[in-house]
């Protein structure tokens, strides 16, 4: 079996490092492909350093550019890179055009799809975000959801504990965060850190649920209510996202 992970940006090379560490392991045939969408160093080579993974094997180097210009240039780079290699399944993560593009390109060539974090909506398609999800999931023939269920799409769902963890640490400190990242909406709950998200939406409402997140939009008296709110918050909420053994279990059933 060939493996190609394919990744492009900062949270992508954050939330591989454990499958990549993985297929290190195992001794795995495999080749990263960095597309090249986050290209500065503090937002790429920082955390193939510190996180001490592999250097790419390919780097389309696309840089910045409309939604068309990045994905076009990516489907391009990546069908001819699968094409010479011929890897047996690609794997991609989240929600980019390096996710979209890549997902593209292996479907079109009959390459098998697995899409990490997938599943996740938020039912809002102003999002480019929600339309690249959405498309991935659609063509992947393997969902590695960050919830209590991983399945492949043609066979029967089986519950799978604990998908995938991932964190920064620089969290530890903080009273609260603003933010409107989805990836630091999990972050904050996993390090018992007080979210307040600036979107009216989220896909990821189980941080709701728990009450690690609070919604506030974009309005300044509700971002400052929010706060109030979240800084009395008791940090004794459950992680929902995991246990640190993501990595092992989608390279297990990979295998």
């Amino acid at each position: 079996m060939k493996i190609s992970i394919i990744l492009g940006t900062r949270p992508e090379i954050i939330k591989m490092s454990p499958i990549i560490r993985e297929c290190e392991n195992q001794e795995l045939n495999y080749f990263i492909l960095h597309t090249g969408q986050h290209y500065s160093y503090n937002l790429d080579k920082i955390f193939f350093e510190e996180l001490e993974l592999p250097a790419a094997k390919y780097n389309l180097d696309v840089g910045s550019g409309t939604h068309a210009e990045e994905t076009g240039k990516m489907l391009i780079g990546i069908e001819k890179i699968l094409n010479d290699e011929k890897p047996d399944i690609i794997l991609v993560e989240g929600d980019t055009n390096t996710v979209l593009a890549g997902a593209l390109a292996a479907v079109k060539l009959g390459i098998k799809v697995g899409h990490v974090e997938a599943g996740l909506r938020s039912y809002d398609r102003g999002m480019p975000e929600e339309i690249n999800r959405v498309l991935a999931d659609h063509v992947s023939d393997y969902l590695f959801a960050p919830t209590l269920f991983l399945f492949h799409k043609k066979k029967t769902c089986a519950k799978r504990k604990n998908c995938r963890f991932f964190g920064k640490a620089f969290f530890l400190k903080e009273r609260f965060v603003l933010t409107d990242s989805g990836g630091v909406q999990e972050e904050t709950c996993i390090l018992k850190v007080p979210c307040v998200t600036l979107r009216d939406n989220t896909e990821r409402p189980e941080t709701l649920e728990v009450g690690s997140n609070i919604l506030a939009g974009v309005n300044q008296d509700k971002i400052l209510e929010g706060v109030k709110i979240m800084l009395s918050k008791e940090r004794n909420w459950r992680n929902l996202f995991g246990d640190g053994k993501a990595g092992e279990r989608i390279a297990e059933i990979l295998i």
